[in-house]
């Protein structure tokens, strides 16, 4: 694959993110639009004599210049204050080491890495929704008959557009963490004890816990506000076939909707990825950490073969690629090996 070709296909990757965010960004200024046109906003709300609709609009757009500048500031200094947390929780049976790891991200792995964090956030602002109402309606909102079900879904997507700056502050640091490769893996003491290899990443470990937390807050939280609090509390006709398909089909949209928001953040994590990836790896180095290579599977079909295969499993040293050597040097200052070298590790190799 020549150069030009492998950038072409690296801009590729941003089509599917970017017509995300603008299908969602303008999905939600028309259900904003939409909802200040028939519930009566407060008039103390306006800013600059401007119009109710274009004051809420304006909030929502900078929702995204807001994110990128969180995600300056907070990232890396996150992962650090993570990587530090790990190194002292995991410390008595596990090492933290910098894995050669591939480098193709492409558009979708991208929108599902947003995943989390927004099933997060909108699991996570139901507390949000009544001081929303309040600041923007009023403490009693005259809402038309028929869009009770549309208001309270408006709010929970404002509110979770809201929370996304919290949401944020926990995942950001974990995606720097998976794409620099810092991992956790049992000590070579505690390999001879009967337990599986366990390698992780430590962005994945924290990401985890966070991810599914909000896989399983979500639908809960969405039930309730969907379905119970408007049908059972407030009274709602349960067998009203529009209300329920507009709960199925907002339970089910929303997320997407606070996808769109966070995949902005997601692409400029993708275009910081050298800088961002020495940074880490200085900080991991630091702290004592060095270079491993992925472990490989090999299948073993006979007594034979495991014979032949069968090995000590050890540091080899460094893959020879561009991506880990890029990290080598960024972070302790080694060289690369240099042609001597790499012809007795493949005489080695082919002793073995």
């Amino acid at each position: 694959m020549t150069k030009s070709t492998s950038k072409t296909n690296r801009r590729i990757r941003y089509l599917l993110p970017i017509f995300l965010f603008i299908l969602g960004a303008w999905f939600t200024i028309d259900m904003i639009i939409d909802l200040t046109g028939a519930v009566t906003p407060r008039t103390a709300f306006q800013i600059m004599q401007f119009p109710i609709r274009f004051d809420i609009t304006f909030i929502m757009m900078i929702a995204v210049p807001a994110l990128l500048i969180e995600y300056a500031l907070i990232a890396v200094p996150g992962a650090a204050v993570l990587l530090i947390y790990a190194s002292v929780i995991r410390s008595a049976s596990y090492e933290i080491n910098i894995m050669n790891i591939g480098t193709q991200f492409g558009g979708i792995r991208m929108v599902r890495r947003a995943v989390a964090p927004a099933l997060f956030s909108l699991s996570s602002s139901a507390m949000l929704r009544g001081p929303i109402e309040t600041f923007l309606f009023g403490v009693d909102p005259i809402i038309p008959a028929g869009m009770e079900l549309q208001f309270e879904i408006a709010l929970s997507l404002m509110a979770a557009l809201l929370f996304l700056l919290v949401s944020l502050a926990f995942f950001m640091p974990t995606w720097v963490l998976n794409d620099a490769g810092i991992v956790t893996h049992l000590r070579d003491d505690k390999m001879n004890i009967r337990q599986c290899p366990d390698i992780q990443g430590v962005g994945r470990w924290v990401g985890n816990i966070l991810g599914g937390y909000a896989l399983i807050a979500y639908p809960i939280s969405a039930f309730m506000a969907y379905f119970y609090e408007p049908y059972i509390v407030a009274g709602l006709d349960p067998f009203d076939t529009n209300n329920l398909l507009t709960s199925f089909f907002w339970t089910v949209g929303l997320p997407f909707l606070v996808i769109a928001f966070i995949l902005p953040v997601i692409a400029a994590n993708e275009l910081n990825q050298k800088r961002i990836r020495k940074q880490l790896s200085g900080i991991a180095t630091r702290m004592g950490a060095t270079v491993v290579l992925k472990p490989q599977i090999e299948k073993i079909d006979s007594e034979q073969a495991l014979a032949a295969k069968k090995r000590v499993i050890k540091k080899e040293g460094i893959l020879q690629t561009e991506e880990v050597a890029e990290i080598i040097t960024s972070a302790k200052g080694m060289k690369k090996p240099d042609d001597k070298e790499k012809k007795q590790a493949k005489k080695l190799a082919k002793k073995k």
